[in-house]
């Protein structure tokens, strides 16, 4: 039987090396208390689509959207964090709702980006926001040019695409031994799959 497990609260200031703890087990993760506060708070948060850029790397990046205010900057309080030299500390402002459908007015999920006064400007498809207001609404494809990441917008709409929650869906990470017996996590063979049947 194992252990309970300690919630850590991210105010707690971590004053034990568990490096050595860490390398035997091999069954902990240590998170970084101020990681620990920027993953518990968007992990609630519903994704509606991504960020995508090939500026940094040839194999590509993406940054997840999610519902509501979404800070984009380089400083690592923001949502979105793009370390490049161009990006201001608070570059932007990426703002994901869905507006309720009203008389003969559909539901539409809209986003909106807009430049928080920063040193080098936010652009979509190349026009400057100064040239609207310092906001523009945001289709699928635009390309959205922050310092020198240029990054493409993918919108995922759920509720359009008909993407649920599948009621029969069995999460591993959140079943015990017990649950489906310990004979079906033994001898695995890392080249076979195997269907586990309730």
């Amino acid at each position: 039987m194992s252990s309970p497990t300690k919630v850590f609260d991210p105010n707690d200031e971590v004053t034990t090396d568990y490096s050595s703890t860490f390398e035997q087990s091999k069954k902990h993760t240590i998170i970084d208390s101020s990681e620990f506060k920027s993953l518990t708070t968007t992990a609630k948060r519903k994704v509606l689509g991504f960020l995508v850029s090939y500026s940094k790397e040839a194999a590509g990046e993406f940054w997840p959207i999610y519902i509501g205010k979404n800070k984009i900057g380089s400083d690592s309080s923001n949502d979105i964090v793009l370390k490049e030299g161009a990006v201001s500390s608070e570059h932007a402002i990426l703002n994901a709702r869905r507006i309720e459908a009203t008389g003969n007015q559909k539901e539409e999920l809209i986003f909106i980006i807009s430049d928080t006064n920063s040193n080098n400007g936010t652009a979509v498809n190349d026009l400057d926001l100064h040239h609207s207001n310092n906001y523009k609404s945001l289709n699928q494809f635009d390309q959205i040019k922050i310092g020198h990441y240029r990054l493409l917008f993918l919108c995922i709409d759920t509720k359009a695409l008909n993407l649920t929650t599948d009621p029969d869906f069995i999460d591993l990470e959140s079943v015990q031994l017990e649950d489906i017996g310990s004979s079906d996590y033994s001898e695995r063979e890392p080249n076979k799959t195997r269907v586990i049947s309730s």
